[in-house]
């Protein structure tokens, strides 16, 4: 007998063997016209259930199916997805309690790069939400925000090991120094044994050490840290154009150079500050670098670090976009003159 097969065409119309179709809907155009695979399913298992056709050529009456309704699912708007996928990569697989911060970082997550997201998400997780609780709708103020993005990312960068270690090790001195701890216990002071050269009590003796350092003095470079203002001595400049005395008004950075060419020659690299770097340029340029050959002289800017507004160590923020920063110290020196 005639296997029966279904016609995807005409729902439930069962065909022997050998008889076709005058149009034949392929699948793919069935589908297209709306039909679902879940019909095209049942229609098969219901012509698998029917009895044969008793002649050959001879149609059977057609078997009545329950329409069969397939699940109609709505998808995910293209705003949504991008919105869970930002919202957990900056807050993980829970957002509780960051409702607001959660709505403000999203009405600006345009203006963010993958970069200063995973930046933001660092921070957060290091507690330091109100540097982004302020942050007003996209639209407002977006070229603040993008400025203090790029901000941090040059703290980030600037401090080995990035901010977020620059915070861990702030709490961890703070939190000590609260506890009352002294960095020093277990350290006993005492005065280095070394040689006292005095050329007026052992004058051969200095002579002939200041002859073998000759040799080696033009592998050396003299480096002078210049990153502070001269405010606690009531002068409004830099100081390295502070007078070295009040007869010649000779400044200090005068005084550096001309012991350098009278010595050695010997290179100079001063480190500067964003608070000093473009008056020190200006003062060596007004005066010729007082002497000196300006390629022998190197300038270096120090880097800033966050500046911390408690002891929980949160960085301080200058309004709603402005991130507080400070000169990190005098041991910058060492990492700038082997990077130069």
């Amino acid at each position: 007998p005639p296997t029966p097969r279904p016609n995807c065409r005409r729902l439930g119309q069962i065909l022997p063997r050998g008889a076709r179709s005058k149009r034949r809907v392929k699948p793919r155009r069935q589908l297209r016209i709306g039909a679902s695979t879940d019909t095209c399913l049942a229609q098969t298992k219901m012509a698998a259930a029917a009895p044969p056709a008793v002649a050959t050529g001879a149609v059977s009456p057609p078997v009545v199916a329950s329409p069969v309704e397939s699940p109609v699912t709505t998808p995910k708007r293209r705003n949504s997805l991008f919105r869970d996928s930002f919202v957990n990569f900056i807050f993980g697989d829970d957002a509780s309690g960051h409702e607001k911060l959660t709505e403000q970082l999203v009405s600006n997550k345009d203006l963010l790069s993958r970069k200063d997201s995973q930046l933001i998400h660092d921070l957060l997780d290091m507690d330091q939400d109100h540097l982004f609780e302020g942050w007003e709708p996209k639209g407002v103020n977006d070229d603040a925000k993008k400025q203090m993005m790029k901000d941090l990312h040059t703290l980030n960068d600037s401090y080995t090991g990035g901010i977020l270690t620059y915070i861990a090790r702030s709490r961890e001195l703070l939190e000590a120094s609260q506890r009352g701890e002294n960095p020093m216990d277990g350290w006993t002071p005492s005065v280095p044994k070394g040689m006292n050269l005095d050329p007026e009590t052992n004058p051969d003796q200095y002579l002939r050490l200041e002859e073998v350092a000759g040799d080696d003095i033009f592998k050396c470079v003299f480096v002078l840290v210049a990153g502070g203002l001269g405010e606690r001595l009531g002068y409004g400049d830099i100081k390295i154009g502070l007078p070295s005395d009040t007869v010649t008004g000779k400044t200090y950075i005068e005084l550096y150079c001309e012991f350098l060419k009278a010595y050695a020659h010997s290179p100079l690299v001063i480190m500067t500050s964003d608070d000093t770097h473009v008056k020190t340029v200006e003062l060596l340029e007004a005066n010729n670098y007082f002497g000196m050959e300006p390629e022998k002289v190197t300038l270096v800017k120090q880097g800033k670090v966050p500046a911390l507004m408690d002891s929980s160590a949160k960085i301080a923020l200058d309004g709603l976009y402005g991130v507080q920063a400070k000169p990190h110290g005098h041991g910058d020196v060492h990492k700038l003159v082997y990077e130069c």
